[in-house]
Formats: C-alpha cells, structure tokens, sequence
C-alpha cells in the first residue's frame, strides 16, 4: 500500500507529502482550489479501483511499440521508375532514429499473408499499406485482393493498432466495416482520392516525422493513471475508461496534424476511428481540390 501512495504523489501544483515509514501521520492533499482531504484512504482506493477497471478494458491490455510496419507493392513500371513511397519513408525514419521500422515489398498475395503474420508478431502500432486500389479492392504487383479477404487477414493482428493506407480511394467504408469491428482496430486514415507519388511521399514522410516527435510519454499506461486521480481530485469525478482518454488525446493529436499537412499538400484525407458501436468518420481538413 505504500508503494502505491507514493506512486499517488503529482508534481506541480498539486504536492504531497504521504506516510512515513514509521508511521507519520498522513498529510492533506491540498490542490488549488482549496479544498483538501485525506490522501491516504481517497487517493489510494481511487487508485487501486481506477487500475481495476483499466484491467478489464481490453483495448488496454494489448502491448504495443510505437514503430512502423510498412508493406509496399506497386506495378512493374513503377518499379522501374523507383516510385517506391514506403522505402523513402522507411529510410528517413532510419535517420531519425526509428531503427525498429520494418519494410517490405511485396509482389504477390501469397507474400502478402506471410508478411501480415509477420506484422502481427512484431505488436508494431503502426501498419503503413502502399499500392494501387479501389473502392473494393487492392492490388499487388501481379495480383488483386478483395477488402474482404484483406480484413480476414488482418482482424487478428489489430488490437491496439492504427492503419495508414496510401492508395487511391483505398480509406473507405468498404474497407473500414473489414477492419473495424471486434478486432480492435483504433483508426483508418489514408487519402480521399487519387494522389500523385510524389505529393503522397511528401505527405507521408512529413506525417511520421511529425507524429513520432510527439512526446510518446504522455500516453504511457502510468501517466494516463496519474491525471485521472489529478481529475478526482479536483472534482471528485468517477473514472473512466482509460481507453477513452487515449483515444481523446491521441485523436486530436492526428487531426492536428493530418489538417496541418492536408492543408500545406493539398491533399484531401479521410480519417475512421473506433467507436462502442463499430467505427465513425471523423472530420478533417478537406482542400478546394479534393472531390
């Protein structure tokens, strides 16, 4: 129980000062708004129950790293012409210091069943899908594959997990309602309609630079702990879902950034995220060029 009243502690305008080891007497956790109450009974029991309830949210269980898994297969004369997105995005997290990025090109499905496997194995957070597609399929560089087959593919290997798709008009509600569902699956995000190579690497490379500079930390399992028992104390609120304050936060991190460069490229982008009740569509920047 010590350990977790010391844990209990916050910095900044809200200090304690929690039980001795021989049995000082508890001192009041005063927050700015003046009021004030045992720290020992209320925050540890808010505590241990907060951790309690984070326990059986499922989408909170599911380790993951924040790296990129990126698959990649284009046509044959885009091979020749080095049009190769998913390498140049590959190479310029190497510089940044992303050594765990792994990237794959693909030419067939049978390749692409192994690699999914493989992406599943790595509990990357972040899935990166270049190629040529539709509204209901996609393309490897000799065959086509169905959304439905491709979610069948996925689905096991999403939980806690983000999608990026870099394909014309492949971010639709044909391939959301394949991906989304019981499989965990926290966002589809990719362009609204046909995008030229190079505005899609431009946008692309400036979209993961920027995001993996965002401090990480901030969403680190204890962290997210600690501002709910911050919150009780200010209000005495009940907790919520842990899971629903992640996804707040991350959500308005991606749509900043998502505006930031829909904007700056001219690049029109859709954005699915999870829901209680499936996935929904959330609003993004939409150029004047974007259909």
């Amino acid at each position: 129980m010590s350990l977790l009243l010391s844990q209990a502690r916050h910095k900044g305008p809200y200090r304690t000062q929690g039980l001795g080891r021989r049995g000082r007497e508890n001192r009041d956790f005063r927050p700015e708004t003046g009021r004030s109450f045992s720290e020992g009974a209320s925050l540890a029991a808010f505590r241990l129950a907060f951790i309690g309830r984070m326990s059986k949210d499922s989408s909170m269980r599911t380790r993951t790293n924040a790296e990129l898994f990126i698959v990649e297969s284009l046509t044959l004369e885009n091979e020749k012409d080095n049009w190769q997105e998913g390498d140049i995005i590959a190479r310029m997290l190497q510089l940044a210091g992303k050594k765990e990025t792994r990237y794959y090109y693909i030419r067939t499905s049978r390749e692409l069943k192994k690699i999914i496997h493989l992406f599943g194995q790595s509990q990357h957070r972040y899935l990166h899908i270049s190629c040529h597609a539709n509204e209901s399929d996609f393309s490897t560089t000799f065959d086509a594959v169905q959304y439905a087959e491709l979610g069948k593919m996925l689905r096991p290997h999403l939980r806690g997990k983000r999608v990026f798709v870099s394909a014309c008009e492949m971010a639709n509600k044909s391939l959301a309602k394949e991906l989304f569902g019981k499989s965990g699956l926290l966002s589809l995000i990719g362009p609204r309609t046909d995008i030229p190579f190079d505005d899609a690497a431009a946008f692309w490379v400036s979209f993961y630079h920027l995001m993996f500079k965002t401090d990480e930390c901030r969403m680190t399992r204890s962290h997210l702990i600690n501002r709910k028992v911050t919150a009780f104390a200010q209000d005495r609120r009940p907790p919520e879902r842990l899971s629903s304050i992640y996804e707040i936060d991350s959500r308005k991190e991606l749509r900043k950034r998502i505006n930031q460069l829909s904007e700056l490229y001219g690049v029109g982008m859709r954005y699915f995220a999870k829901t209680d009740s499936g996935f929904e569509s959330l609003p993004v920047h939409r150029p004047i060029s974007a259909n």
